[in-house]
């Protein structure tokens, strides 16, 4: 493996109308935004060439990580025959996807080709026989990563992320928020097959398998891999057709299904939640699951379960 995955960049959260979801994560999880939010313009006039996908979205951060709320430009015709629109009007509101930061894109992107990931540039369907520059992203087919990744070189010095500012601070969530959020847990991809998935993030991203296990809350059986010294993937494949889980994999395929927040105290966040109208579908003793509906069409999940070998407690 000649290259390294770094921190998130960012993780998609798709909706259909960008504003209230912006609001929502000020809302709930104190969440700073960095970036202006761009809209594209109103119908019947130009817009900038940065929006030529029709969305609407923001950049902004909770705690370790970056969130990118998003929607389609639906004012503006064509918006339904742009990627941004075409995810939409396939699943609807629902995560996206994740993007990484890479040391070195030319590495990624010749150990994709060996290993017969298909991929495209720039999110547009580009030709990936063409070697990438050292600027472009690197957009997964999904049906190959088990859930579309966005890979590029970074973190970028001039996108102005608090998270790599001289000062900033992940762990004043904890103590100041109502929430008491840690960091990101784990980010859940539902998979119909546990070994494929550990082929993607295990041996063609270079992460390792920390645990294996079932979860008699999420009815999945489990398998939690450290991708980079950043984050951990918990593959999920459903033992139970009408789980949250099952239904999702039955409806969407293997996709990214939740995010999962470490928190201080679950009953201190329950309450936080159920005060900003977000349900809880149910719990045990270490993990909370929110119910959809509540969160934008986005599965979260709050746990103060510690899984053994997380690269972040060696630092």
């Amino acid at each position: 493996m000649t290259f390294r995955i770094g921190p998130i960049f960012h993780l998609i959260h798709m909706s259909d109308d960008f504003w209230p979801l912006n609001d929502w994560y000020a809302e709930v999880f104190g969440a700073v935004e960095f970036t202006k939010s761009r809209r594209s313009s109103a119908p019947g006039s130009s817009f900038p060439t940065w929006s030529v996908e029709l969305r609407d979205a923001s950049l902004i951060t909770v705690a370790d990580v970056t969130f990118e709320p998003m929607s389609p430009s639906m004012f503006i015709d064509g918006w339904d025959k742009m990627p941004v629109g075409r995810f939409y009007n396939k699943f609807g509101r629902h995560w996206h996807s994740i993007a990484w930061y890479v040391d070195d894109t030319l590495a990624l992107y010749r150990d994709l080709k060996d290993r017969n990931i298909r991929f495209f540039f720039n999110g547009g369907g580009s030709d990936s026989a063409r070697e990438p520059s050292p600027d472009e992203a690197i957009f997964t087919h999904p049906k190959d990563s088990c859930g579309a990744l966005e890979l590029m070189s970074g973190p970028r010095a001039g996108l102005a992320d608090p998270r790599f500012e001289p000062g900033y601070d992940p762990g004043r969530w904890a103590g100041e928020h109502p929430l008491g959020l840690r960091r990101l847990a784990y980010i859940t991809i539902v998979v119909s097959d546990l070994d494929k998935g550990k082929s993607v993030y295990a041996d063609a991203l270079g992460g390792k398998v920390l645990l294996e296990d079932s979860s008699p809350l999420t009815m999945t059986r489990n398998a939690y891999v450290a991708v980079g010294d950043h984050t951990i993937v918990e593959l999920a494949q459903p033992l139970e057709a009408g789980t949250l889980a099952g239904r999702e994999l039955a409806k969407n395929g293997d996709i990214m299904h939740a995010v999962a927040f470490g928190v201080a105290d679950l009953d201190r966040a329950e309450q936080h939640l159920t005060s900003k109208g977000v349900r809880i579908l149910d719990r045990d003793a270490s993990t909370l699951l929110a119910d959809p509906d509540t969160t934008f069409g986005a599965p979260f999940r709050f746990t103060t379960a510690v899984i053994p070998g997380d690269p972040r407690d060696a630092v």
